[in-house]
């Protein structure tokens, strides 16, 4: 299932304990970015529910149950980009090189080179808490790329 935000659509193509990865599709209209919902409505596509097996199912939850040494409850910019996109290059966020993080990248499927993926809070979070995601952003022609989300067990993979 395939659902519309602004001029980018997700459609996931493949999960495992591991890796997600979407088939990112600009239409080429109006709006050139869109966050990967983060509700945990139970369809797909959403951060949540799609990343439902161990060890990915942590990360879209942080905000909520919060991920150690990080507690429950509103995650700053930089700590959701250390959890979700690898970014804490002198381990001042998570402290320990040995937590486990995610990494996120764009692939473009044709020659459309202008995809870019960003952490960020969920705008559609709860009230009281941040749901990290991923946002996407292209240029203005149409386009297709895959976003991969890969669970990563250490930094140095």
């Amino acid at each position: 299932r395939e659902r519309l935000l602004m001029a980018i659509t997700f459609q996931l193509v493949n999960a495992t304990r591991n890796q997600l990865r979407y088939l990112c599709t600009q239409d080429g209209q109006a709006g050139t970015s869109a966050e990967l919902p983060n509700t945990g409505s139970g369809s797909t596509p959403n951060f949540r529910t799609d990343a439902a097996l161990f060890p990915l199912a942590k990360f879209p939850r942080a905000g909520i149950d919060g991920f150690p040494p990080l507690a429950a409850g509103t995650l700053t910019q930089a700590e959701i980009r250390a959890i979700l996109a690898a970014d804490d290059p002198t381990n001042a966020v998570l402290t320990n090189p040995l937590v486990p993080r995610c990494k996120a990248f764009v692939t473009p499927k044709a020659d459309q080179f202008d995809w870019a993926v960003d952490a960020v809070s969920a705008s559609s979070s709860p009230i009281g808490t941040d749901n990290p995601t991923y946002v996407v952003t292209s240029g203005a022609a149409a386009g297709v790329a895959y976003l991969d989300i890969v669970f990563q067990n250490t930094p140095e993979r």
